[in-house]
């Protein structure tokens, strides 16, 4: 049977998480403009409440070239479509119910076909809770208010980099429950994300410990002290000292927190936080056998190749030295023959999504 997106998408309503970022508005963009009988997007957008989510949304979002496509396509009728079809939601998935009321949150899911879940935290060594959080953390919320729905689908986005430091082919049917880069290396050593995510969170107390080591408090002093002499402050008033050894203490917790997660990461043989958290996060939505799951593993996400138009890109992403350093003179590039930059256009990423979106519902 040939299977028709058009009407498999016609009224369902999709509950989608990240669309405020680089993927995101693309993806979404694209849904609205290629299924416009889509029935309803719930679309997370992060803000301080519901008021403030709306305003971003229309001042942030849809202003973005990603919309341009359907402001050509319904002129002075773009606005109300938009009304029409996306509702902003302030959502965070660190969050219970995603900061919802649990009230709000079941009205909501009960009336979703499917969740696409396009966030997480894409620096490379952020301090581990910040990772773990969003990446950990936020798929067993969201895990949780798929369970609302009437029968739960997700749509996760990953990354193929959860491969880790590994050569030759690695296919896609490998077992994701349990896995970890150096697998035939460690013989005979298990891994259990359960036991990770605890391990993760005592790697952060110990960080927090040492910081209240009588030394350690010692250096964060002399290092406010320090600052202050530099801005030609008072090093010896007493109530703005206090704030700035906090400061130091914060920085330093997060510095180590990075320092202790990359070291971990490394072990297991991911190379670095960001590759190590989405792994686990994978983990954790694969072992749930009571939801339909998809999860979408792209590359090295860069400008786009059609839609919304040529070349849309957005921020410094990772070929962007290349070019800056093209644009000022440089003729030659070190590369190594048997190495692969691999990187997709953003808009084929957001076609697989939708792509397997549909496959889910």
């Amino acid at each position: 049977m040939k299977l028709s997106p058009t009407e498999i998408f016609k009224g369902k309503k999709i509950f989608f998480i990240g669309g405020t970022g680089f993927v995101g508005k693309v993806t979404l963009s694209m849904l609205l403009h290629n299924f416009p009988d889509v029935g309803r997007v719930y679309a997370t957008v992060r803000a301080r409440d519901a008021n403030e989510s709306k305003i971003r949304f229309w001042t942030s979002i849809v202003t973005s070239p990603t919309f341009d496509p359907l402001r050509e396509k319904y002129g002075d009728g773009f606005d109300e479509f938009i009304k029409s079809k996306v509702v902003p939601v302030n959502g965070d998935v660190g969050n219970e119910y995603l900061g919802l009321e649990e009230k709000e949150a079941k009205k909501i899911m009960r009336d979703t076909d499917i969740i696409i879940n396009g966030a997480g935290n894409v620096t490379f060594n952020p301090p581990l809770e910040s990772a773990l959080r969003t990446n950990v953390v936020g798929s067993n919320n969201i895990i949780k208010m798929a369970r609302l729905m009437k029968k739960p689908r997700l749509v996760h986005v990953s990354t193929c980099f959860v491969a880790g430091k590994r050569s030759g082919p690695i296919w896609e049917n490998e077992p994701v429950v349990g896995y970890f880069p150096r697998k035939d290396e460690l013989v005979g050593t298990t891994f259990d994300v359960n036991r990770e995510v605890e391990d993760c969170a005592r790697l952060s107390e110990q960080a927090r410990q040492e910081a209240d080591d009588a030394v350690q408090a010692a250096k964060f002093r002399e290092a406010a002290r320090n600052r202050f002499i530099d801005e030609g402050r008072d090093p010896d008033d007493e109530a703005d000292l206090k704030s700035a050894i906090f400061r130091e203490r914060k920085m330093w917790v997060r510095e180590r927190t990075t320092e202790l997660g990359a070291e971990r990461a490394e072990y297991w043989g991911w190379t670095n936080i960001y590759t190590y958290s989405k792994s686990l996060a994978e983990q954790i939505i694969a072992s749930q056998n009571d939801i339909v799951k998809v999860l979408v593993r792209p590359s090295i996400v860069e400008s786009s190749n059609e839609y919304p138009f040529p070349g849309w890109n957005e921020g410094f992403t990772t070929t962007a030295p290349l070019i800056l350093i093209a644009l000022r003179g440089q003729p030659i590039i070190p590369v190594n023959e048997k190495l692969v930059l691999d990187i997709i256009p953003v808009d084929m990423v957001s076609g697989a999504i939708l792509a397997a979106a549909m496959n889910a519902l």
